[in-house]
């Protein structure tokens, strides 16, 4: 099979389980936000934004690492997984029990209850196998997991939220969703003659463990770019300010995550095209194409229908997100299209660029937080953030250039901007829109405006390409 057709079917595999997950995701998120108001869904975001570090630390991105790893030997499956799963969990329980010692006596109720409950989550999250299968370019069973734990979560928190006094229902519903994941993906594997147990082998693991530490500091730097406004403006605001910007924040997580499951598609490919100059540039090239047509209509579409979205899904209690959700809209292109460089740096093993990349603009975010966040609040977050993935994104690529992988020539970036500046021009003609009505006209627009400047290819029996 082409290169080019297995990262469209394992991104069709894990993008739609990814995508599908996370809808039922954002409902749960939607119904927690409606019922415990900014302030107490504030606190849950500010503890879901402390156990986000401690779930990368677990993790150890062995979901990139890892993922090479079987790649290029897939008959070092059982060893592979029965050494990293145990180093894992050990490395799980360790965090928990100095975790939760700190979160006793430093932060204050009902932030502390909170976080402690979260911090049970680390288990499953060190048992989760989604490395291997996407190393297998099997991707399958890793969107269906998805799916099927978000949607365990949400029933739980639908049976049993009934009040503001619930928080605790939250994090207990993400450890349900993440165990159900685990045990699904490790019983695919065992069903697919891959046994293996928990074993401490640190000759096996830590060479792996090794080769991740850059990508650690890369995802613990991205992770604080991300949700470091979350806890700046906690501390310079409340917990009110956090839920308004969460909420902002909610479509921009779905995106990235998204955007996250095409980067990891691309890893697998970037690995086999390493070996061919010209199919290695072409794979590059074509990807920061493809990303730029796909994320612009979307920063077009949901800067205009930004009101929309906060009062149709979260009520009007929540329109002072409005303005945040706009301007968090314009980092979507340079957030996504940075996967590319991304996911060839990792396959030519070049992390060390990543990790400085990433220091880089997290120095840069804190300094930017610290001088809007306190004036500006949730509207400085939003700016902070925008300049910061401009230059996380401009720096990835000048790497990407050094060793190589060239830039593409901006004239294939003409046909998506046509089509953008139309689809803007129509909306905003027809404005005010329903939310959906908006959607469907807005994308309609753009596909007709691609199509007819040559950007989608159709051929009788086959699906329409992208040709940008």
């Amino acid at each position: 099979m082409a290169i080019k057709s297995k990262v469209f079917r394992n991104f069709l595999a894990l993008g739609s389980g990814e995508a599908l997950s996370r809808v039922i995701a954002f409902a749960a998120t939607v119904y927690l936000a409606r019922l415990f108001g900014a302030e107490g869904f504030g606190v849950v975001v500010f503890a879901i934004a402390i156990n986000l570090y401690l779930m990368k630390v677990v993790e150890f991105a062995i979901e990139w690492s890892g993922t090479e790893a079987v790649t290029k030997d897939p008959s070092m499956i059982p060893a592979l997984a029965s050494a990293i799963l145990c180093a894992r969990l050990l490395l799980a329980i360790i965090i928990i029990i100095i975790s939760a010692s700190v979160t006793w006596w430093v932060l204050p109720e009902p932030e502390r209850s909170t976080l402690l409950i979260y911090l049970l989550v680390l288990i499953p999250v060190a048992l989760n196998t989604k490395w291997v299968h996407v190393g297998l370019e099997d991707t399958r069973p890793v969107g269906l997991s998805r799916v099927l734990g978000e949607t365990l979560s949400l029933i739980i928190i639908l049976g049993l939220v009934h009040s503001k006094g619930d928080i605790w229902v939250a994090p207990v519903a993400q450890i349900c969703g993440e165990t159900f994941i685990a045990i699904m993906l490790i019983s695919v594997l065992r069903k697919n003659s891959y046994k293996f147990n928990l074993q401490w082998n640190p000759k096996v693991a830590f060479p792996v463990f090794r080769k991740a530490m850059p990508l650690l500091g890369h995802m613990l730097m991205g992770l604080f770019i991300y949700n470091s406004d979350m806890i700046f403006l906690r501390l310079f605001h409340d917990s009110t300010n956090v839920g308004l910007y969460s909420v902002s924040y909610t479509l921009i997580s779905f995106i990235a995550n998204l955007g996250l499951a095409y980067g990891m598609s691309l890893l697998p490919a970037f690995t086999h095209a390493t070996n061919t100059k010209i199919e290695e540039t072409k794979l590059y090239q074509n990807s920061l194409a493809q990303i730029f047509a796909v994320s612009l209509p979307l920063t077009i579409g949901g800067f205009i229908l930004a009101p929309n979205i906060i009062e149709f899904v979260f009520g009007e209690g929540y329109s002072a997100s409005i303005l945040a959700l706009q301007l968090l809209m314009w980092s979507v292109p340079a957030n996504l299209i940075r996967l590319s460089p991304w996911s060839a740096l990792i396959a030519r093993n070049h992390q060390g660029f990543l990790f400085k990349a990433i220091v880089y603009a997290a120095v840069a975010n804190i300094i930017l937080n610290l001088l809007l966040i306190p004036n500006y609040g949730i509207v400085g977050a939003a700016i902070a953030t925008i300049i910061t993935e401009i230059i996380i994104s401009a720096i990835m690529l000048t790497y990407a250039s050094n060793i190589g992988l060239t830039f593409l020539p901006m004239s294939r970036f003409v046909r998506a901007i046509i089509s953008g500046i139309g689809m803007a021009a129509v909306m905003y003609a027809f404005s005010p829109l329903n939310l959906f009505i908006g959607i469907a006209l807005g994308g309609a627009v753009y596909i007709l405006l691609l199509s007819i400047t040559g950007g989608i290819k159709y051929k009788k029996g086959t699906m329409p390409t992208l040709n940008v």
